[in-house]
């Protein structure tokens, strides 16, 4: 941040005060150093301070290509170490554009409300009871599978069910 500080605005206003501030180069910024933001909210609080205030994704699963995913099917690229987390791979998704603040991510669709939530809630009462799930596929009739690193065993899961009653 003190890097985009220390230049000028139309070469006369430095970026130091808070009316000469760049909101661009601060987001830039800051997503170099934090790739999972949420959202970057910058406001002046003062004539020489700026308040930026971050809020990051909370990844529940990871899709092939590396990205985090979270409890809303946002996909992200974070720093953190995403190898813990189950591979989810869904059949049928398209993906949107979708912005939050400045910032874009991309959004699968077809994915109602919490649904991601309970899976991720039944993801782990399946590996802490039956064996460590390594993937997760939604097919295209909705069915969830569960399945172990070596892509033999799996738990099934249709749609239509209370994942509850059924667990």
């Amino acid at each position: 941040l003190s890097h985009s500080l220390s230049d000028s605005r139309y070469f006369l206003l430095p970026n130091n005060k808070v009316l000469s501030y760049s909101n661009d180069q601060i987001i830039e910024a800051v997503r170099t150093v934090l790739p999972g933001a949420k959202t970057i909210d910058i406001r002046p609080t003062g004539l020489h301070t700026l308040r930026v205030t971050i809020s990051e994704f909370v990844p529940l699963f990871r899709s092939e290509d590396g990205q985090a995913i979270d409890q809303e099917g946002v996909m992200f690229v974070t720093d953190k170490d995403l190898g813990s987390y189950p591979i989810l791979s869904i059949a049928s998704s398209t993906t949107a554009e979708i912005k939050s603040g400045d910032l874009f991510f991309q959004q699968i669709q077809g994915i109602e409300g919490d649904t991601l939530s309970r899976i991720k809630d039944l993801e782990a009462k399946v590996s802490s009871v039956i064996f460590p799930v390594h993937a997760v596929t939604i097919d295209a009739l909705g069915d969830v599978a569960f399945i172990d690193e070596r892509g033999v065993s799996r738990v099934l899961f249709v749609k239509d069910t209370d994942l509850k009653k059924t667990w």
